[in-house]
């Protein structure tokens, strides 16, 4: 209500959009705060920035909620902005299951979105029991998750329910909450020199170099999350079709909702995605009726030589989704 009423009030001050007003760009892939927004942006946020900047059309996709589906589309409205809602998951692809894919360090496991619900799957309904089962297999993911790393790291064990639900407006966390909540403990438990020493350790690195890393709180984050929660690291658990959705599943429940299934793509330069063609088709296969990149993946680079190799990997799948008819939908997550 509160953000409804300064939504209202602020929207006072424009004047209908004009043709000049539209910039032409658009963003349809900016998480909220219902999953993770390194900003703390709401989907209110969101429509006011994205109006402010004259965006022709903006999208929030969260992570397996809706919860910022009627905020969103309503901050829209007020705005006179287009809107779209998509919800993103991960799923485990098992013709795949060997392979890394566009999850690094997790094999078989494939990022995938699906865009344009308009509106949440009615109370008691196939669809909504689906819906909270993404939820409900995210949370019990999170809970494992945490007990195997307090187990290797008791100096800052935590209490998901005391110490992450906390950092989230609606109880969905993701792993990048997990990390701050880790992070933020450590500060707690440890003096300035112990801190560092403690985190040294842990990402075997020199303590000058950590220092350096914590210099920069996003790099830091994915280092810490890297140790922790992906491959080889502390936390990290081989998954399985136990572990995540079926893909094929996931892509039949998003039709049913009215939304279009989306396979995801990263930046080519793994092995599940080192054929374009035969990715996409595997996942036409499966449902997918449209493509999903952050294009900044392949060119905001500073290494040149990597960003030639990514810059190709990128036409080359937009080739591929042009074959199959794929339209592509795009955004920059805003999650980092």
């Amino acid at each position: 209500e509160e953000r409804r009423s300064a939504l209202a009030e602020l929207s006072k001050s424009l004047s209908e959009r004009a043709p000049h007003d539209d910039i032409g760009q658009i963003n349809l892939h900016m998480h909220s705060f219902f999953s993770f927004n390194a900003m703390g942006w709401s989907p209110s946020k969101i429509a006011w920035e994205s109006r402010k900047l004259g965006l022709h059309a903006a999208g929030i996709i969260d992570f397996d909620v809706l919860d910022g589906l009627e905020e969103f589309i309503e901050a829209g409205n007020l705005l006179s902005l287009r809107t779209s809602v998509g919800l993103e998951t991960r799923t485990f692809l098992s013709e795949m299951a060997e392979k890394v894919i566009d999850a690094p360090g997790e094999p078989g496991v494939s990022y995938v979105a699906g865009a344009g619900f308009n509106r949440k799957p009615g109370a008691c309904t196939d669809q909504e029991a689906f819906l909270n089962g993404l939820f409900d297999q995210s949370r019990k993911r999170n809970v494992e998750l945490i007990t195997r790393i307090n187990e290797r790291l008791p100096q800052i064990a935590l209490d998901y329910s005391a110490d992450v639900l906390p950092l989230t407006p609606a109880g969905n966390a993701t792993e990048r909450h997990i990390i701050k909540a880790y992070i933020a403990r450590s500060r707690d438990a440890f003096s300035t020199q112990e801190y560092r020493r403690f985190w040294s350790e842990v990402l075997s690195c020199p303590m000058q170099a950590s220092e350096i890393a914590q210099q920069d709180e996003a790099a830091f984050e994915n280092s810490v999350r890297t140790k922790l929660a992906k491959r080889g690291g502390i936390g990290y658990r081989q998954p399985s079709v136990e572990t995540f959705p079926e893909t094929g599943k996931v892509f039949t429940w998003m039709r049913s909702c009215g939304a279009i299934p989306m396979e995801s793509w990263l930046d080519g330069t793994s092995e599940g995605e080192s054929d374009p063609d035969g990715l996409l088709e595997l996942s036409w296969s499966k449902g997918a009726r449209a493509l999903n990149i952050i294009p900044d993946r392949n060119w905001n680079i500073q290494d040149r030589e990597m960003q030639k190799i990514k810059l190709n990997n990128l036409r080359e799948i937009i080739q591929a989704a042009e074959r199959l008819g794929l339209p592509i939908h795009i955004g920059t997550e805003m999650n980092k």
